[in-house]
């Protein structure tokens, strides 16, 4: 491979925007994407590789491969591990709405304990200590019904106009999708010898964006996470 092919490859991958993704045509990374169907699928990569060596799509194929795997099974960091769970809890004013509407109770106690003994499963296959992850569960319930409750309080004076995504089509098959994102995340993070520290608590809080939620709600959360251990 010509040290400019080579060259263009790196450079393209380690552009902002310029790793993986199958719903988004390439941008941003997930851990899910098959390499060779990203390259395939690639329009840049595939012109860089047209103009600089066709010939040589075999060699290039397993050089792309090796850049790339390197991006899809590279250890999360707290940071990302944060965002996710940002992105589980802003999926709660859709599920505080719905439940407005079709006049469901925001607590669900029966619910809840089914939620966090799946997800407790779900963490042990991960490699995660099943009674160090409850809290942590518990903990993200707490979060999410604040910030329902605190959301159905504004509707009073409020009323919102719009349609919530649909909670048993939409918003609950995405949320156990992020929950198994989370426990794999964790595990992942913690094998290759990561730790939750007071150090990470103020990218933690500035993580979480919802206005519905307080310090304290996050601390909560946060101190629950720093529990969780391998088994």
């Amino acid at each position: 491979m010509s040290l400019k092919l080579r060259n263009a490859i790196v450079r393209h991958i380690s552009e902002p925007g310029g790793k993986i993704d199958k719903e988004t045509n390439g941008y941003p990374p997930t851990r899910e994407m098959n390499p060779i169907e990203y390259i395939a699928n690639n329009s840049m990569i595939m012109a860089l590789i047209m103009k600089y060596g066709g010939f040589m799509f075999k060699r290039i194929t397993l050089f792309a491969v090796a850049l790339l795997s390197f991006n899809v099974f590279a250890t999360p960091t707290p940071a990302e591990l944060f965002s996710t769970i940002n992105l589980r809890l802003s999926y709660m004013e859709d599920v505080a709405l719905y439940k407005a509407i079709h006049r469901k109770p925001i607590e669900d106690l029966e619910r809840e304990a089914v939620v966090i003994e799946k997800a407790s499963l779900s963490a042990e296959k991960e490699g995660l200590d099943k009674h160090s992850v409850i809290g942590f569960f518990k903990a993200q319930i707490a979060a999410a019904k604040a910030i329902q409750y605190r959301y159905r309080a504004d509707l009073l004076s409020q009323p919102e106009t719009g349609t919530p995504r649909d909670l048993k089509t939409v918003i609950r098959p995405e949320l156990i999708k992020l929950g198994k994102q989370i426990n794999t995340d964790i595990a992942h993070y913690l094998h290759d010898g990561g730790v939750f520290s007071a150090n990470d608590l103020a990218t933690f809080k500035a993580t979480l964006n919802s206005k519905y939620l307080t310090d304290a709600d996050k601390k909560a959360l946060f101190d629950a996470l720093t529990q969780i251990r391998l088994q």
